[in-house]
Parts: structure tokens; C-alpha cells; sequence
């Protein structure tokens, strides 16, 4: 009915159509999906050819719109030094940090505002460590840790300086150590003393008990960056933090520090040997083993970590962590037949992003076939039903995803596999896949009422 009106009132008139739909097949002669369309280069091509003056009103048009934004703009357009960089985020949190204290409602905007300030600074330091600016990446770090800090002291609302906090903590200790692994590899002493400096001048503010971990993994950063005469004054400093912890091994964090000097000065032959003999705090070597990976020194974290895995009982979580820089190392120098030996212990160890891994190292290799089986069984061992058969509906291996239903024998598995079926398994069309799966549903459900009854419910519909 309402097509014959729509007719009606396009009789006679020169109407322009839109197709609106976004259905995948409607995109056929959508030029911006047929050549699957890369925005940033397109955009890069696009701003080549585009009048200067058009881009100032769209530049100021998004800085007048979005405030963080625009100190960003400022920071790229004006050719700034590090000082003056550090200087202009400064007066901007600030200024959010003065509006965020005289606050007393828990859904402040000002929170929202620092958190997407934070977000834009991270995407800057990024830039900078990239770009080898690493004394602006290193500043801006160090402002955002002190801006953690300095909500506390403001007493700001709990919740949002332990969400800031985390945040921080998360992802700029990483930042800050591969800004002190790039400074290593520089090898500038005069930039190297300046880190070094503020690292120290930060921990003397903050290295109270709550904060001493962090505290410590910056002191080794420092210790990357060491000569024979700041060595000593880290070593002074390791000491006199040890008088803030409870630490039940001080010589763990003294080791700690001094693997980090020894790699400055000697090198890292001395450094595995060391790490290898005397480290036994697992944070430690993985900090250590991720500074090589950092300066490509794939040889000494490799010995590191393959002696820690082979040597030693180290708890599950470090475990998946070594295997992960293991596979990061193998990577790099190639070797798949160890990469792919690895994703299969961490898989074995529940890790169900290794899946892929496994698969594809094994089929480059060419045995796939042979280790599939293999693979199967552990699965079927570590992972829960509904993650492991979404991970063998992506990879296409319905006749192991049938296998896999055929052993599900407990009440949980059987509730995990009609909720796969919801999710993905309904539309499993390839050789009646979804229709064999509810087969052996309907068989397993049959002691359970609600979910045979919504087994049949799918079957029903698949075969309409």
C-alpha cells in the first residue's frame, strides 16, 4: 500500500534518490567501499591540494569546539620547546584541576575534560618517543604522574583520582620505560642527567608507601641512563627507598636496580649473566627482559627469559607475560618454529588470543595438520565452550566445532553452547553446520526443559 503512494507522489517529478540502506550488499557501487577506502591517506591527498584558508576555519572550527583539542593544535602549529611544550599542558591541567576541586557534583564534566586531556597528551607523548623528541615525551609523562599525585593532595573526589591514577599507571609507566630505553640507546648524557634528575626529584616528593612500586621501577629506569657518577647517587637513592617499604626482600630491589647499571656500563652479555644468577623478583625480569626488547637486544632477552621458563616455577599470570616476550623475541628473530611452540603454551595456559597464533605458525611451518588435533584437546581442557567455539566459528573449523559440542556433558557447557547458538551459531549455514549443532543440542537438552525448549525454538527457525 504505501509503495503505491510513494508512486504516486514521484509521478511527474524529478526526484534525486538516495540509497540509505547499509545492508552489505547495498555497497556495490559505493566507490568509498569498493576500493576499501584509506581515510588518513585519502585525507593526507585531499589536504595536499585544499585551499590553507579552508584548513584554518576547519582547525578552528574543532578547537573552538573541543578546548583540549585546540592546546594540542597549538603545540603542533608552534614550534615549541620541550620547556614551553611542558609549560602549555601544565596551565592546562591547571586549569581543569582548579575547576574539578571547586566541584562537589560526583558527574563532574571537568573529570570528563581531564580525562580526554590525558588521552590527548598520551597520543602526543606517543608522537614525540616516535618522532626521537623524547625530552617533550619525557616531560609530559612526568606531568601527567604529577598530576595524579596532585589530586590527592586536593583531595578530589576518590573515584575519579583512583580512576586517574590507574589510567596513569597503566599506560605512561610503559611510556616512561621505553622513553628511558630509547635515551639508553642515545646515549646523551646531558639529556640522560636531566631524566635521571627529575626521575629522583619525583620520587623524593612521592615515595611513600602506597606509591614505593612505581617509585622503584622508575629508579631502574634511571639506572638505564647511568655513568660511574650518577650510578652511585641511584644506588643512594635505592637505599634510602628501602627505609619506605615493607618489601620481604630488600636485596631483590637492590639487584633490581643494579641489573639496570650493569647494562648501562657493560652491557649484555654481563646483564643476562646477572639477571640470571642474583634476579628473583618476576616484575623485575620482565621489566629487564622488556628493556632488550626495547633496544633490540634480542639475544640477551631471549637467554633471560628462556632461562626463567625452563629453570624456574614462576606463577601463571608471569608465566603468560615471559611466553608473550618469548613470542615477541622469536618474532624478531624469525624462528617459528619456537613462536609457534610458545603460542601453544600459552594457549595451553588459557591465553585464547594464542589460538591464532598457534594456527598460523603452524601453518606457515606446514604441520598444521598434525598439531590440530593436539590444539583440540587442550582447548577443550582450558577454554570455556562459548570462547573457544566463537574462536573455531572465525577460523571456519566446524567439523572440530561439532566435535567439540558432541563432548559437552556438563550443565554449564550445555548453557554455554545454546548461548554460542544465539550468538553465532544460528547463522553457521556452511554444510548445515548450525543445523548439526542443534542436533546435538536437542540430544544433550533433552533433561532440561527451558533449554530444549529454545533449542527447538531455533530449529524451527532455521528450517522456515
Amino acid at each position: 500500500m504505501l509503495d503505491n503512494i510513494i508512486t504516486k507522489f514521484n509521478e511527474n517529478k524529478n526526484i534525486n534518490n538516495f540509497d540509505f540502506s547499509l545492508r552489505p550488499n547495498h555497497d556495490i557501487d559505493n566507490p568509498f567501499t569498493k576500493t576499501s577506502i584509506d581515510i588518513i591517506d585519502s585525507l593526507q591527498q585531499s589536504i595536499a591540494k585544499a585551499d590553507k584558508s579552508v584548513l584554518a576555519d576547519v582547525l578552528l572550527d574543532e578547537a573552538r569546539e573541543n578546548i583540549n583539542f585546540s592546546y594540542k593544535i597549538f603545540s603542533q602549529v608552534v614550534d615549541m620547546t620541550p620547556e614551553d611544550e611542558g609549560l602549555l599542558f601544565k596551565a592546562r591541567i591547571i586549569e581543569i584541576l582548579n575547576e574539578l576541586e571547586n566541584k562537589y557534583d560526583n558527574e563532574s564534566e571537568q573529570f570528563s575534560d581531564l580525562l580526554d586531556f590525558a588521552v590527548i597528551l598520551t597520543n602526543i607523548i606517543e608522537h614525540n618517543i616516535n618522532n626521537n623528541k623524547l625530552e617533550k615525551a619525557f616531560i609530559t609523562t612526568l606531568i601527567l604522574f604529577e598530576t595524579a599525585e596532585e589530586m590527592k593532595i586536593r583531595n578530589i573526589h576518590i573515584p575519579f583520582t583512583l580512576e586517574f591514577k590507574e589510567y596513569i599507571i597503566n599506560n605512561h609507566l610503559t611510556l616512561l620505560h621505553v622513553i628511558s630505553a630509547k635515551a639508553h640507546q642515545h646515549n646523551d648524557s646531558e639529556i640522560n642527567n636531566f631524566f635521571i634528575n627529575e626521575i629522583l626529584q619525583y620520587i623524593n616528593k612521592f615515595s611513600y608507601n602506597k606509591n614505593i612500586e612505581v617509585c622503584f621501577d622508575m629508579l631502574y629506569f634511571a639506572s638505564l641512563l647511568a655513568d660511574k657518577e650518577s650510578a652511585e647517587i641511584i644506588y643512594q637513592a635505592a637505599a634510602e627507598l628501602q627505609k619506605h617499604t615493607s618489601h620481604s626482600i630488600p636485596k631483590a630491589i637492590l639487584n633490581y636496580i643494579n641489573a639496570g647499571i650493569i647494562y648501562a656500563d657493560k652491557g649484555s652479555d654481563e646483564t643476562a649473566d646477572y639477571v640470571c644468577r642474583n634476579i628473583t623478583d618476576y616484575h623485575a625480569i620482565s621489566n629487564i627482559s622488556y628493556t632488550c626488547i626495547l633496544v633490540d637486544d634480542i639475544e640477551c632477552a631471549e637467554k633471560i627469559l628462556e632461562f626463567f621458563l625452563e629453570k624456574k616455577r614462576i606463577p601463571k599470570h608471569f608465566k603468560l607475560a615471559f611466553y608473550h616476550q618469548l613470542q615477541i623475541v622469536y618474532s624478531f628473530s624469525q624462528n617459528k618454529a619456537k613462536f609457534a611452540k610458545i603460542a601453544k603454551e600459552r594457549f595451553a595456559l588459557g591465553d585464547k588470543n594464542a589460538y591464532f597464533d598457534a594456527v598460523e605458525a603452524y601453518t606457515s611451518l606446514g604441520i598444521y595438520e598434525q598439531e590440530k588435533a593436539d590444539l583440540h584437546n587442550t582447548a577443550c581442557r582450558q577454554l570455556p565452550v562459548y570462547d573457544y567455539c566463537s574462536l573455531l566459528a572465525d577460523n571456519k573449523e566446524f567439523a572440530l566445532l561439532i566435535d567439540r559440542f558432541n563432548k559437552i556433558k556438563s550443565t554449564k557447557d550445555i548453557s554455554e553452547a545454546v548461548k554460542f547458538m544465539d550468538d553465532k551459531g544460528i547463522v553457521l549455514y556452511d554444510d548445515n553446520t548450525n543445523k548439526k549443532l542443534l542436533n546435538i543440542l536437542e540430544v544433550k537438552t533433552k533433561y532440561y526443559r527451558k533449554l530444549a525448549a529454545h533449542v527447538k525454538s531455533l530449529l524451527d527457525l532455521i528450517t522456515v
